[in-house]
């Protein structure tokens, strides 16, 4: 009835770790699970950075909308 679950987050630029161990595990009789995300602030911070240093980046892939943004609202 009982399961565990063990899990380990591996940090930036440590792919090649992550992948020494599943391939490991796997060689053990294990099945781990391995996701690979890009949290959303991340992404924004890598996106800023690099429209500013002025490299190309498709905007449409990353949703990138480049200007001001005005919002409304009614007083009470």
């Amino acid at each position: 009835m009982i399961k565990n679950t063990v899990s380990l987050t591996f940090g930036r630029g440590e792919d090649d770790k992550a992948a020494e161990l599943v391939r490991e595990l796997d060689a053990k009789g294990f099945d781990p699970e391995q996701k690979e995300a890009v949290h959303p602030s991340t992404l924004k911070a890598f996106v800023k950075e690099q429209i500013e240093k002025g490299s190309e980046i498709p905007s449409e892939t990353f949703g990138i909308f480049i200007g001001q943004k005005t919002v409304i609202k009614k007083g009470k």
